[in-house]
Formats: structure tokens, sequence, C-alpha cells
């Protein structure tokens, strides 16, 4: 019986595969969060992708449609425009509506973080919340 363990370890994210056999016995994904030394002495950090938070909107910036939101990580999470109501995919009123007449600065919002904070950029979020 053979067995064989692969690993890639990529920017945010560490794949670990067990073959046996030449079949895949076992997979682990990993991802982790924008580490600092302190941080990577301790191990990875858990995702935070799903978490559902309180955020108060710094920034708008009409130009990008998108905003940026402090839900208490060290980066201000991006929320783009077709992620700030739900159903503006579908509606084509909804889609084109500029997002500096749906957000300001300081107004509190719920919100989902869809992809973890990376390198130098923060959360990807959207108020679309769901359920796993």
């Amino acid at each position: 019986m053979q067995h064989e363990v692969l690993i890639n370890a990529g920017i945010g994210e560490t794949r670990v595969a067990v073959v046996k056999d030449g079949r895949l016995h076992d997979l682990v994904i990993e991802r982790r969060l924008d580490e600092t030394p302190i941080q990577a002495c301790n191990g990875m950090e858990p995702s935070l992708v799903g978490s559902v938070m309180l955020g108060r909107v710094q920034r708008v910036l009409p130009s990008m449609q998108a905003a940026f939101v402090d839900v208490g990580l060290e980066r201000a999470g991006f929320l783009a425009a077709r992620d700030v109501r739900q159903g503006a995919s579908e509606d084509p009123d909804l889609a084109t509506l500029c997002i500096s007449k749906t957000l300001h600065e300081g107004a509190s919002l719920v919100v989902q973080v869809v992809k973890d904070p990376i390198g130098d950029k923060g959360a990807r979020l959207s108020c679309n919340v769901t359920l796993p």
C-alpha cells in the first residue's frame, strides 16, 4: 500500500491531500487571514466567511459604486453596490441606482463576510445575509 501526502500552500490558503494507492483518501483545505508575525506564531486564523456583523459605513465611493465598511477588523471591508440590497441583480432599476443614494457615511448596516481579508485588502462584504 502506497501513501502520499500532497501539500499546496498559497496566499491565504493551504491544501493537504492524502493519496492511498493512487486514490484520494482525504482532503483538508484551510483558509487564513492576513497574518502578522504574532499571528503566524499562533498558527492559522479561522475563516470569517459567513460571519454576520454590524458595520458602519466609513466611506462611499460613487465612482467605484462601492463603500468601505468598518466591521471591527484591521481593515475596512469592501461592499460593492450590487451587494447592498437583495434583488438588485434582478431589478434593473435597483442595479443602476447610484450607491451614494443608497448609503451614506456613518450609516449602520448588517453585513456578511463573503471573502476573507487577504494581503492589504479588507474582507469582501454583502448585505444579502444567507445561511450556509
